[in-house]
């Protein structure tokens, strides 16, 4: 019942380092593998050294940076610090104060013109912060960030043309941020582009696997265009993220009678009926049609859930 396992000759507590067991194994040195990995990382992270990104934790001695800026009252940047601590300190009026004096010493001092931005949508005056970011750009600050405060104040303005504009480039700066491609959806789904919306949501469900809301969505809308392969390709991540919603089971029910597959679809439908559906009879029937060998019948949807109150 037992089995010996032999070292590699040579081997002991003391000969064999990391470093050996990586030539040994890749034929190459542990330096050269090291200076790979730090070249694919540089590569992956170029991009986001040029952009503009407030680091909020380096604010968070308010009475200091307040401090230093009434001792050095000629220096734009310690200015522009302690608006940006009052801030998030919550003083919006002593930050707009410290901001304009920023400003009055270097017109386009960054985080000044940021302090000054977020102040204007606090106040939901979308138009302010959308000059205010303009000036921010027009210094060469741009980033994720910076676009998605723009597409923030555009929505604010109602110009949802520069909405779009700011989260196509903020998707583009940064594709793995998942917030963008939410705001995204959403803007799509508002202008009533569908395609676009769809192609949003796929990327927000990649991203986010356990965005149960995206999810949704996006079974909704497939099941809407009967893009029936589709749905069953997120059965499993569906099932497994939200087994008690409705609309996902009818979904993959449709899905699955659709393309001939009895016994999922009459599994599905099951599984509806466990949750007490309001729509039961008809999920039934539609059980009763599976056994029939039925397809190209009418969406089953959810019943929409009754408002409170």
């Amino acid at each position: 019942g037992y089995f010996t396992v032999r070292s590699p000759e040579g081997f002991n507590d003391g000969a064999w380092h990391h470093a050996e067991v990586i030539a040994r194994a890749l034929g190459v040195s542990a330096d050269a593998v090291d200076e790979a990995f730090r070249a694919m990382l540089r590569a992956r992270l170029a991009p986001y050294d040029r952009d503009y990104v407030v680091d909020r934790a380096r604010y968070r001695d308010r009475e200091a940076m307040v401090r230093a800026a009434d001792e050095r009252t000629g220096d734009a940047g310690v200015q522009a610090d302690a608006a940006m601590a009052l801030l998030l300190g919550g003083d919006g009026p002593g930050a707009a104060r410290r901001a304009e004096a920023a400003i009055r010493l270097e017109g386009a001092q960054p985080l000044a013109r940021w302090v000054r931005a977020t102040l204007a949508i606090e106040a939901r005056d979308g138009r302010a912060a959308l000059s205010e970011l303009d000036a921010l750009r027009e210094g060469g600050r741009d980033g994720y960030a910076v676009r998605m405060l723009e597409a923030r104040a555009a929505r604010l303005a109602r110009d949802d043309g520069r909405a779009l504009s700011a989260l196509t480039e903020a998707t583009r700066r940064d594709p793995t941020q998942v917030d963008a491609w939410r705001a995204l959806a959403a803007l799509h789904g508002r202008a009533h582009r569908e395609a676009e919306r769809v192609a949003a949501l796929r990327v927000v469900v990649r991203l986010d696997q356990h965005d149960r809301e995206g999810l949704s969505e996006l079974l909704a809308a497939l099941l809407e265009s009967r893009s029936w392969a589709e749905i069953r390709a997120l059965a499993e991540h569906a099932v497994s993220l939200d087994p008690e919603r409705l609309s996902v089971h009818l979904a993959l029910g449709q899905a699955a009678q659709e393309t001939g597959d009895r016994e999922s679809a009459i599994a599905a439908y099951e599984s509806a009926l466990a949750l007490d559906p309001p729509n039961a009879a008809e999920v039934r029937a539609r059980i009763e049609a599976v056994r029939r060998g039925e397809r190209g019948l009418p969406l089953l949807r959810a019943p929409a859930a009754p408002r409170a109150g």
